[in-house]
């Protein structure tokens, strides 16, 4: 038993918690936990093929790091936009993606896009950081979802959104 009174505990480099005294699941890869940060971020829309040009009145995000997997949740409301172009997709996620399968994540509430153009899905690019924006595909809600464009922005544009990816 470690009783600390006063203080921190510090774990040089490259080391953490060892959790090897626990009984183990077949696809287990490591039980060293070695890592946890928390901080803001600042996330940043971006058009597939030219960027806007965006004026926020709100641009606030937080994240979570234990281990590899990271929790980021943001608030963005546009008090202006201009110019850009193509798909538009949310940048500057803390920390880069695993290269592995597309991450779902949610869109909490989005309010005052262009008509039929609100985002209601977010995915987190593989080895990237960025969160790629889609809607219901309005013409034939079968179809499934379908990207948000750059100029489905409108001045005061809100969305709420969380995701939760391995770095």
């Amino acid at each position: 038993n470690i009783t600390l009174t006063d203080g921190d505990i510090t774990v040089a480099s490259g080391h953490g918690i060892n959790f090897a005294a626990t009984s183990d699941a077949s696809g287990m890869t490591s039980e060293l936990l070695d890592d946890y940060e928390e901080g803001t971020w600042t996330p940043t829309y971006a058009g597939a093929n030219s960027n806007p040009t965006v004026s926020f009145t709100s641009q606030i995000a937080r994240y979570t790091k234990v281990g590899r997997l990271v929790s980021v949740w943001g608030y963005l409301r546009v008090n202006s936009t201009s110019g850009g172009d193509g798909a538009l997709s949310i940048h500057g996620l803390p920390f880069t993606s695993a290269n592995t399968n597309y991450i779902a994540s949610t869109v909490g509430y989005a309010n005052a896009w262009v008509s039929n153009a609100t985002p209601t899905r977010l995915l987190v690019k593989t080895n990237s950081n960025q969160l790629n924006m889609y809607r219901q595909n309005t013409s034939d809600p079968r179809a499934g979802m379908e990207n948000v464009v750059v100029s489905s922005m409108a001045n005061g544009c809100e969305i709420y959104f969380a995701s939760v990816y391995y770095e």
